[in-house]
């Protein structure tokens, strides 16, 4: 149970940096980005996936652990 305890948080806390990476960094003027920002709007991408898969992992030890 703890360890889907941790898991779970440190999904949802992984997951609010990417999407912060995310939007902090995608196109707001006529399309326009630097390459740059590209890096960091793509990792964001990837920590909001990777995130969600710990996430979901936690809830699921979790779940099976409880019964």
């Amino acid at each position: 149970m703890k360890l889907g305890t941790i898991l779970l948080i440190l999904g949802l806390i992984i997951a609010g940096i990417g999407i912060y990476f995310w939007q902090d960094n995608s196109p707001t003027f006529l399309g326009y980005r630097s390459d740059e920002a590209q890096q960091y709007f793509s990792m964001g991408i990837g920590g909001m996936v990777v995130g969600g898969i710990l996430a979901s992992v936690g809830i699921v030890m979790m779940v099976v652990k409880k019964k």
